[in-house]
This record gives structure tokens, C-alpha cells and sequence, in this order.
């Protein structure tokens, strides 16, 4: 409603350390490798050959909950469904910044 949305309004974007007050240096650290390996154009016009190819190797479950899900998609998803992404959104919500469930 309005209340959330003077929330968000009031958050500094500009400001480093109020954007990213409400993060932990791990996810901090996730968001810098994330953000350089999307800038690796081969891996990016590659990545679904990539993913096959570590399925084959090491398999679907290590591929994709371990190197995808804790990596990619947890940097730009909040989860699976709307109970994997509740606590995403009242983070969110904690730092005046509004969410699209």
C-alpha cells in the first residue's frame, strides 16, 4: 500500500552503504562473482551447454542445487514459491525496499 511505498521511496540508491546495508558479506561476495560471470560472453551464449555438460558429469543434483541455485538463481530469485520467498520479502520490506511476489 502507501505506507510501503514512502518506504521505499526513502531508500538512497546512490549511497553503497544504505543500498547494501541489509546484505552480508557473503551474499555481497555471491553478487560480485555472479555480476563478473555474466560479463564472460562465452559462458553466458553457452551457459544451457554448460549446464548439460555438468549435469552429464557430475550430475543433475550437484549442477543445479549446488552451483545454480546457490549461485544465479539465488542471487536473482527469492525462491521456488511463495513460502521459499516470504522471508526474502520481509528482508526486503525490513530496508524499505518493495518486492514484485
Amino acid at each position: 500500500g502507501g505506507n510501503n511505498e514512502s518506504r521505499t521511496s526513502q531508500v538512497d540508491f546512490t549511497n553503497a552503504r544504505e543500498a547494501y546495508k541489509s546484505k552480508t558479506n557473503m551474499e555481497l561476495l555471491r553478487a560480485i562473482v555472479v555480476f563478473r560471470l555474466c560479463t564472460i560472453q562465452p559462458l553466458v551464449r553457452n551457459a544451457q551447454k554448460l549446464i548439460k555438460m555438468g549435469e552429464m558429469t557430475v550430475g543433475k543434483r550437484l549442477t543445479n542445487d549446488v552451483l545454480v541455485k546457490r549461485t544465479f538463481f539465488k542471487h536473482f530469485c527469492g525462491g521456488e514459491n511463495i513460502d521459499e520467498i516470504q522471508p526474502t520479502l520481509e528482508k526486503l520490506s525490513d530496508v524499505g525496499v518493495g518486492a514484485i511476489p
